[in-house]
């Protein structure tokens, strides 16, 4: 038998289901729960998406689409139309495909996403 206790799903981030890293600029913790994902993603200080991801990515832009809340930190967004958007802790978001963005602050930058699925 089911329970609604068995529905409850709570994990930490400090111990995440899987970690992914980007030398050591940008950090995603990810933590599974239920038919959610969540990712602490951590961007340190100078990191800039195109200079440290679009290498390895090999897109000219972020085309990930990206929701969530920032809970240290600024970054700033810059959008394939020139539109720039500064983004700081306590800033819930949505951030479209087509952009880049750089850390602005002097503090790591690191926000709770939750991934919206592809067949969306």
């Amino acid at each position: 038998m089911t329970t609604q206790a068995d529905q409850i799903h709570v994990k930490t981030f400090d111990v995440p289901d899987t970690q992914q890293s980007l030398g050591t600029m940008l950090r995603a913790d990810v933590v599974s729960l239920g038919a959610l994902t969540a990712v602490r993603g951590t961007a340190q200080p100078g990191f800039h998406w195109t200079e440290h991801a679009k290498p390895i990515v090999g897109t000219d832009l972020c085309q990930v689409h990206h929701t969530g809340y920032v809970s240290a930190g600024r970054i700033r967004v810059k959008m394939a139309d020139g539109t720039e958007r500064e983004i700081a802790a306590g800033d819930a978001f949505d951030i479209p495909p087509g952009h880049d963005m750089w850390v602005i602050s002097d503090e790591p930058y690191v926000a709770i996403e939750f991934p919206r699925d592809a067949s969306r």
